[in-house]
């Protein structure tokens, strides 16, 4: 490039147009309008997103809360079955409060109340049985772990060889079994645990105590306890469990079988004196049910010609 051309070339671009101000101005407007805009746009796209995919979560967690509801875990997972006398309650804080019956869909937090006339007998998962009596109030916390509010529960392990653990939540402490027959009562004073035979713990303020056969416990609401001997058979502690049980049937049973179950439900060991093989010839009629002890007895010997005589927790049996 030769001088002259550089001077032409100078010339030229002294000539060109400075933008004009306004236009710049509405041109970044523009500009930025069109930048807003996008952005705009993403930002709604990314948020349509988001909230597919919160609803889709928010779904997922339902369907997972309602696969886990209480109202969906039945009676075989939570015990084996259960037998219902007189009017008994069920309140669930999902479906209110309706009576318990045979079909009832039991679940964890439901509270079974009976009423002075009532009983369940709850055959647990382990194979051992739950007397609850009469104006009893117990709320179902798992399979193995209850809480009674109010009222009277009797323990029998001795019907299982596989007995698993049961805790039984009172206001003053846990109690729970060591293979045993057990009743338990909580009023509006106290807390009382009665050993047939076996052992219970009884674990309070973060302290074990541990109650023998043939003991009760009572511990008070001011924190006192006392803990004393109790042998008789027909203690009330125990006869409203015998008399809570489900109906037995006597018919075409021996007075051997019927001698060998009360002996059971009452912790008595039998003095046969020789009399068992004519006790099995005996055959009886007649149905057990809601009677106490020693009036089941009497029923049942009066229909026979054996004696019967009970002292220091032995049934001794005889003939004139």
């Amino acid at each position: 490039m030769n001088k002259h051309q550089a001077e032409k070339l100078l010339e030229s671009l002294d000539q060109r147009t400075q933008p004009d101000a306004l236009k710049q101005a509405k041109s970044k407007q523009v500009v930025l309008a069109h930048w807003r805009q996008a952005v705009s746009q993403n930002r709604r796209r990314r948020f349509q997103k988001l909230a597919v995919a919160a609803s889709v979560v928010f779904t997922v967690a339902v369907m997972s809360l309602w696969l886990l509801a209480p109202d969906k875990i039945t009676n075989s997972q939570l015990l084996q079955s259960f037998s219902v006398q007189g009017n008994v309650l069920l309140h669930s804080e999902y479906i209110g409060t309706h009576a318990l019956k045979i079909d009832t869909q039991l679940a964890p937090g439901e509270t079974v109340v009976t009423g002075n006339d009532g009983a369940v007998i709850w055959l647990l998962n382990d194979g051992s049985e739950l007397r609850q009596g009469p104006d009893t109030h117990i709320t179902w916390l798992s399979d193995n772990h209850i809480q009674l509010t109010l009222g009277r529960l009797y323990h029998d392990t001795d019907l299982t060889n596989t007995a698993g653990t049961f805790i039984i939540t009172t206001r003053l402490g846990d109690i729970q079994h060591i293979g045993t027959r057990y009743a338990v009562n909580q009023d509006a004073n106290n807390v009382q645990v009665a050993v047939r035979n076996g052992r219970v713990t009884v674990l309070r303020d973060s302290q074990q105590k541990i109650i023998q056969t043939e003991q009760l416990y009572t511990v008070s609401n001011d924190g006192n306890s006392q803990l004393k001997p109790i042998k008789s058979y027909d203690e009330a502690i125990w006869t409203w469990a015998f008399q809570a049980q489900k109906p037995y049937p006597l018919n075409g049973l021996s007075l051997y079988e019927f001698i060998q179950w009360f002996a059971h439900e009452n912790a008595l060991e039998v003095d046969w004196n020789n009399q068992q093989n004519h006790a099995r010839t005996v055959h009886l009629q007649g149905t057990i049910q809601n009677m106490t002890p020693q009036t089941a007895l009497k029923t049942v010997f009066a229909s026979t010609k054996f004696n019967y005589q009970i002292d220091k927790g032995r049934l001794q049996i005889s003939q004139p």
